[in-house]
């Protein structure tokens, strides 16, 4: 399985300068393409702080959205839901003691990379640097 980051998931929605990249990602239907609810509301609020910071017109933001909700209902990427906040509390903290020790990573990144370990993916997507080495340190593939 692929999982999808918030950066990578707005990239198909803003449509920057990863945006053919983050196509061809898509495209790849070898490994099914899954997502979290917590990455799904990273990439909402960051949708809305755009908004908010006149970085996007409000029908610019309700395009936005719209394609990203569009993108998660086509199932293209599935959105997955984690029941269990023990087993990803417990995930997080390994990931930073035992696997990256000696970097800093902000809590979301760390989720996100726990989240997909959970969830058995074997590719991260991410165009975050930070996710990408330690989804790395994790023996994950990186996109």
């Amino acid at each position: 399985m692929r999982f999808w980051d918030a950066s990578a998931l707005l990239s198909l929605v803003l449509k920057d300068e990863h945006y053919s990249k983050a196509c061809k990602w898509l495209m790849d239907d070898r490994e099914p393409q899954i997502t979290s609810s917590l990455v799904v509301f990273e990439a909402e609020n960051r949708l809305r702080a755009l908004l908010l910071n006149h970085d996007l017109t409000a029908e610019e933001h309700q395009q936005r959205f719209t394609a990203l909700r569009l993108l998660l209902s086509s199932k293209l990427i599935i959105e997955k839901h984690l029941r269990n906040t023990r087993s990803l509390s417990a995930e997080c903290r390994r990931l930073v003691t035992i696997i990256s020790p000696a970097t800093p990573h902000g809590t979301m990144d760390v989720i996100h990379v726990a989240t997909a370990r959970l969830m058995k993916a074997g590719t991260f997507i991410t165009l975050d640097r930070n996710q990408r080495s330690l989804a790395k340190n994790s023996d994950m593939a990186v996109v």
